[in-house]
């Protein structure tokens, strides 16, 4: 059982023939094994905060049994680490970020990949010009 924004859902994976996602409607009085926000989850998968940061800062209640906790958080680093490769998790992020009413606040900032990086005063004092060469 799941909880994002508010509301509650049933969640459930198989893995035959590849990971199959089942979603339906809560049974009542099941407790909730994740509670967390859109925003925390976008902020997870755009590398500005780590699954064990949102944990520890209570940005992502989990709980339960240890083997389903521990289920859980492998789920968590499988999709992030492999939902950049695979298209139908990435059509499903798609889908999540365009229709989810959580996601119509921006982030923060951008994501790493978006931004500058910063080496210090003294790659600050060599000239943009020369910075542009390729080798």
């Amino acid at each position: 059982m799941i909880e994002l924004d508010g509301a509650r859902l049933s969640l459930s994976a198989t893995d035959e023939k590849g990971y199959t996602l089942h979603i339906s409607e809560p049974s009542e009085g099941r407790e909730t094994n994740l509670k967390t926000e859109a925003l925390v989850l976008r902020q997870i998968a755009s590398g500005l905060i780590t699954i064990d940061k949102a944990i520890a800062n209570n940005k992502v209640f989990i709980c339960g049994e240890f083997k389903d906790v521990l289920s859980i958080y492998k789920l968590a680093i499988l999709l992030m680490r492999e939902g950049a490769l695979l298209h139908p998790l990435r059509m499903l992020w798609a889908e999540f970020l365009s229709t989810w009413k959580g996601n119509q606040s921006p982030l923060p900032f951008g994501s790493f990949e978006d931004q500058k990086a910063r080496y210090g005063s003294y790659v600050d004092s060599i000239s943009e010009d020369v910075l542009k060469v390729g080798l």
